[in-house]
């Protein structure tokens, strides 16, 4: 008797393969219903991304051809045509100009082709200034877009004016607004204040001023569940602490962070957030003053979210690159006190000594993720505590105070006596960018792969 599995089932299944490319364009060999379900998945996001040139001199020959490793040009086939949601044009695109250049038509192509597109992302690092001139015309066209991504190469004043025109965005990301842009914003914005929830002014924000966010509050202050402000120093945390205030239905935060002479008069009043990210620049914090201070704006931002579910510390290097990093006790101490239920705790830039750890492991008992820099003892205070560790399934450690962390090694048998235990339900370690996760389980039997 022939086997045969219900099409939901399939691409239910194929879902824990969805970043697994090469797996998916085998699961289309199966048959008809493979085929549909894996092309679903493979054909959802259609990225152009050319990678930078080699040569040091300007290739200005550079025809802009669709990389190899796309699946772009695969994706116009009248089998796959209508599978493609996501549309993202970005890295070093060519710098010669039409029709030379046959990227911007390909482009125009798209945007009339991939009919239910619902989110575009323009956003090359290198670009001719007409390469989405014949392109952003047809956005406010497209039915079902809620999702806009875009940097200066759209935002000269023939472009955005034609950003005007879109209407029924839920997401709007902006790269590096500039003046020009910004003196914009409050008009698109109104555009938008009825369907908007996530505003991002990413990266460099210099030209945002107290008068920019003053000017768009009206427009977002009522719907606005999600803001992003990257790196303004025309901003101090009185403005920004202020401003956050004034919308009481925000969820989810993010902020880059630096040092100020002058702290804030007042918390901002963040009652629903439920997810705060803080990036910072790595080598600011080599004293224990600067590790205070960013830990004292953490807590001054989040200490009235009792909701708060998920905390990300994202430092701008590399934190493998410090051996000696300084504890940040300060923060744990009010996690643990104020925000003993949050689920996912995401510090790659910030180091947690021992009593820290042992802090969290037996306070934050509801901990779903946990990534931190640590110490060598790491395994032994989690092998102490797993037993009321119940909802734990995922944890990265960076062990960064050892003579030589990038050899560290961790044994296997170690590992998997750790994983193996009930009632643990860890299901991915990673130790100094070694990964060890659960295969699969049967009955008491945990295959650990690693």
């Amino acid at each position: 008797m022939t086997l045969t599995l219900n099409f939901d089932l399939i691409a239910r299944i194929l879902e824990f393969i969805q970043d697994d490319f090469k797996l998916l364009a085998n699961c289309s060999l199966v048959n008809s219903e493979f085929n549909l379900a894996a092309s679903k998945l493979l054909y959802r996001r259609v990225v152009v991304s050319p990678k930078p040139e080699s040569q040091q001199v300007l290739n200005l020959i550079n025809p802009g051809a669709i990389p190899k490793n796309s699946n772009f040009t695969s994706a116009f086939s009248l089998r796959n045509k209508d599978h493609v949601l996501v549309l993202e044009i970005s890295g070093s695109t060519s710098t010669r100009a039409p029709p030379r250049n046959t990227l911007p038509a390909n482009i125009t192509k798209a945007l009339e082709t991939f009919v239910n597109l619902r989110s575009v992302q323009f956003t090359p690092s290198t670009w001719n200034n007409q390469l989405f001139t014949t392109a952003l015309p047809i956005l406010p066209t497209l039915l079902f877009l809620d999702d806009l991504e875009v940097n200066a190469s759209c935002l000269d004043e023939p472009n955005a004016l034609s950003l005007s025109f879109i209407s029924g965005l839920r997401r709007l990301s902006i790269w590096n607004p500039s003046r020009a842009i910004l003196q914009l914003l409050p008009d698109r914005l109104d555009r938008l204040s009825v369907s908007l929830v996530d505003l991002a002014l990413e990266s460099n924000c210099g030209s945002v001023t107290p008068g920019v966010l003053k000017a768009i509050l009206a427009h977002i202050k009522s719907n606005v569940r999600r803001f992003t402000l990257g790196l303004s120093y025309s901003l101090t945390n009185e403005d920004v602490f202020g401003f956050l205030s004034q919308l009481p239905m925000l969820e989810h935060l993010q902020l880059h962070y630096y040092w100020q002479l002058k702290p804030p008069t007042a918390q901002p009043n963040l009652r629903s957030l439920q997810f705060f990210k803080a990036t910072f620049s790595q080598n600011q914090m080599c004293t224990k003053v600067a590790v205070f201070h960013l830990d004292k704006w953490i807590r001054q931002v989040i200490t009235r979210s009792s909701k708060l579910e998920e905390l990300q510390l994202v430092p701008s290097a590399d934190p493998e690159d410090y051996i000696s990093p300084i504890s940040h006790t300060p923060l744990i101490e009010h996690i643990c006190a104020r925000h003993a239920n949050i689920r996912v705790l995401s510090l790659r830039g910030a180091f947690i000594n021992a009593t820290g750890l042992k802090r969290i492991f037996s306070t934050c008992l509801m901990i779903e993720e946990l990534s931190a820099l640590v110490g060598s003892d790491c395994l032994t205070i989690l092998a102490t505590h797993k037993t009321s560790l119940l909802h734990l399934h995922t944890i990265s450690f960076q062990i960064c105070n050892t003579p030589r962390p990038r050899r560290y090694k961790v044994a296997r048998e170690t590992v998997e006596r750790l994983m193996n235990e009930a009632p643990f339900v860890l299901r991915r370690l990673t130790v100094n960018q070694t990964l060890w996760k659960v295969r699969s389980i049967f009955k008491s039997t945990r295959l650990i792969s690693g």
